[in-house]
């Protein structure tokens, strides 16, 4: 991992590094494991393992599925035992 490279990301983070949209990455956020921090002000946080992430974005291109698909429908148990199956082959 390059340095300097953040391991957990937030919504913000997954809108601007992986180009997608507010709500999407909300409920991505929710669906992978996540780690709430801070409830003062603005509300709490939910960060995300990049590596989780990368494994979604990577695991979705080699499935052809659309991260909406996914995140519709999905519930954080069943997308993980989606994520851990094996993929098929091309």
């Amino acid at each position: 991992m390059p340095t300097g490279q953040k391991i957990l990301l937030a919504n913000t983070d997954l809108r601007f590094e992986y180009g997608l949209g507010r709500d999407l990455a909300t409920r991505l956020g929710l669906l992978l494991p996540h780690v709430r921090v801070g409830t003062v002000g603005r509300g709490e946080k939910r960060l995300v393992r990049r590596e989780d992430i990368d494994r979604l974005m990577q695991r979705a291109a080699q499935e052809n599925v659309e991260l909406w698909e996914l995140a519709k429908g999905h519930t954080p148990e069943t997308l993980q035992v989606w994520l851990e199956q094996p993929g098929s082959v091309n």
